[in-house]
């Protein structure tokens, strides 16, 4: 995305592809109801908020470019991490790379201004026994723990990818917390999700991330999980429950 051209390229496929998912969207054959839709449940500031109303817990969060919140939210909370608002593609040394979360302090924000900075994503950091990736298809929940207790990388965000030290379990969770992931996609129209959550010491649950355009494959390869088999039987079946297509 450095190049006129590289942005070309890019804005070229978006716009293409966007088309297409509409296209399929009107002919009722897309997931998730729109790519609109899918685009509106990225945001924490929209689910975070409907997440708690189904009784999911999230950790201590804040969304904010005031520095003096900011500097409350680090009085607040013994350890905080630092996330994006939205994942984007970047490069480092010409490879492509991405933002991981990563733990900061009040000292790292020394130099941010009183105005016209980016807001910045904290969060109260949650000291994990382990991850766990839900898949959301319909009704159906699957779970995949993700193990990065024993990476040094990988420790606070296991999309450092250190997947020797990051096993994969097919797991399956409490039925009180399908039933609460459930009711949010339902609430927010999502047919499809991944879902990010940890688990503590104390064995609860807590609500990371919802991915309306979440990847699963490498857990199916790692665990055998049949997501893409269910996935393709889901949208067969409402497919043959739809009476009206649009031309």
């Amino acid at each position: 995305m450095q190049t006129q051209e590289a942005r070309f390229w890019y804005f070229s496929w978006k716009e293409s592809l966007y088309g297409v998912y509409s296209l399929l969207a009107l002919n009722n054959r897309f997931i998730n109801k729109s790519v609109e839709n899918c685009l509106a449940c990225q945001s924490k500031i929209l689910t975070f908020p409907i997440a708690h109303k189904v009784g999911l817990k999230i950790p201590n969060s804040l969304i904010s470019n005031s520095k003096l919140a900011i500097n409350s939210f680090f009085n607040q909370n013994s350890q905080v991490v630092l996330k994006t608002l939205h994942q984007m593609s970047l490069n480092l040394e010409n490879e492509p790379t991405m933002l991981l979360t990563q733990k900061v302090s009040e000292q790292d924000f020394f130099n941010y201004s009183q105005q016209n900075e980016s807001p910045l994503f904290l969060q109260d950091y949650i000291d994990k026994l382990y991850d766990i990736r839900l898949v959301v298809i319909g009704l159906e929940v699957m779970a995949c723990k993700i193990d990065a207790s024993r990476s040094q990388i990988g420790r606070v965000d296991y999309r450092a990818y250190d997947l020797p030290n990051t096993p994969h379990y097919h797991v399956e969770v409490p039925l009180e917390i399908k039933h609460k992931i459930v009711s949010l996609c339902q609430a927010i129209y999502l047919e499809y999700a991944c879902i990010d959550m940890c688990v503590d010491s104390s064995e609860q649950y807590w609500l990371l991330d919802i991915n309306p355009f979440g990847k699963y494959l490498w857990m199916e390869y790692a665990t055998g999980m049949p997501i893409t088999r269910t996935l393709s039987q889901f949208l067969i079946r409402r497919q043959l429950s739809s009476n009206t297509i649009c031309f």
